[in-house]
């Protein structure tokens, strides 16, 4: 009941970079699952961050009431890792009936330049593993001009008739643009007893900045590992190991092929199947799907399934070598230019994913 708070702990480092103090400088937004589904209980936190080279919206949870985090990941979907173009800032999150986490934020990837926004909104189905691609809430949008008359502010750190050193008097005459470059402090993110969402935010498509909201709702309900299909089977990320060879692009296609297996690291053998889920991919380069993905999917959610020797993967030992393949929306340039203007730093392909397997022996995992 609040009379008692524990030591505070840490949830993350936060990176703010100076030059984006404009959109970086907002409040973090916390929600926390109160649904009979498999992540009951799960605290999620929200926060924007600077990291990335730009303004973007980060996620950690904790599973054991808030007593450790597990490491942040990127929510927002703009561009590339590391060389996004837009500002995504004013998070926003809310976990409905289902189980189902929605995040929603202000965005300048629809307004020109990086002085106005929209809305957007996203879901996690798997606890906050994996985000869907997002989606435009706000039909209209902010936009800011820079008045033709400015009001200018007096102010000292002293008062205004200080004298900060003995024969010296000081003023200080400026403004102070910090809510008229951003959305104030107005956000928010809520979910009724229905499962729907709601979200509010400040917008001047009127011609003044008034508060807006509206009713969006996410089908389905959650699941360990994103589908009941992959439910059954146990993250086994900790105890293996990816390895690859032989990386190719094909210019004629524009078809990244990467050959990869995955090494049993630990102590106990593992048990078809054995896949590895996407649970994010982007590329300095452009946007990309998965090609052959064995459950057909190219995006967030793909899964690739390696096979071991008679269906178990024992310590030591190494799946069959499958390709993986990579191709962007949209043939890319001819001549491939990162989005950053950094060759030094740029990826063709960079995703983050788990591996999934069976820990324990089953007739049906045996029969596979």
């Amino acid at each position: 009941c609040g009379s008692h708070l524990q030591n505070t702990i840490a949830i993350s480092d936060a990176y703010i970079d100076e030059g984006l103090m404009e959109f970086a400088a907002g409040l973090p937004a916390i929600a926390v699952d109160t649904s009979d589904g498999p992540f009951k209980g799960r605290i999620y936190v929200v926060w924007t961050d600077t990291r990335y080279g730009n303004a973007a919206i980060l996620l950690s949870r904790s599973s054991n009431d808030g007593h450790s985090w597990s490491t942040p990941v990127r929510v927002d979907d703009d561009g590339a890792m590391g060389t996004g173009t837009s500002a995504a800032f004013l998070p926003a999150i809310a976990v409905n009936r289902n189980g189902i986490v929605g995040v929603s934020w202000y965005d300048t990837r629809d307004t020109r330049g990086d002085r106005g926004w929209t809305i957007r909104f996203t879901s996690s189905n798997d606890g906050g593993d994996s985000f869907s691609s997002s989606t435009r809430v706000s039909s209209g949008e902010t936009t800011y001009r820079i008045p033709q008359h400015v009001t200018l502010l007096l102010s000292s750190s002293r008062g205004f008739a200080s004298r900060p050193m003995r024969g010296e008097v000081a003023g200080e005459f400026g403004l102070n643009p910090r809510f008229a470059f951003q959305g104030g402090d107005t956000a928010g993110l809520a979910a009724d007893a229905g499962g729907d969402f709601h979200p509010v935010w400040v917008d001047s498509r009127s011609g003044i900045s008034q508060v807006w909201s509206a009713r969006i709702s996410v089908r389905g309900i959650a699941f360990k590992n994103g589908s009941q299909a992959l439910s059954s089977l146990d993250d086994v990320s900790d105890a293996v190991e990816m390895n690859y060879g032989d990386a190719r692009y094909d210019a004629v296609h524009h078809v990244i092929m990467v050959d990869a297996r995955i090494t049993n690291t630990g102590d106990t053998p593992l048990y078809a199947p054995i896949d590895l889920r996407i649970l994010d991919i982007r590329s300095d380069y452009g946007v990309l799907h998965v090609l052959g993905a064995s459950n057909g999917k190219a995006g967030v959610g793909a899964v690739e399934t390696f096979r071991a020797p008679g269906g178990v993967l024992q310590p030591g030992r190494s799946t069959a070598i499958r390709a993986l393949q990579f191709t962007f929306t949209g043939a890319p340039p001819k001549r491939l230019v990162p989005a950053a203007h950094d060759l030094g730093s740029a990826n063709l392909v960079r995703f983050r994913g788990e591996v999934l397997a069976r820990c324990a022996a089953s007739r049906r995992s045996l029969r596979q």
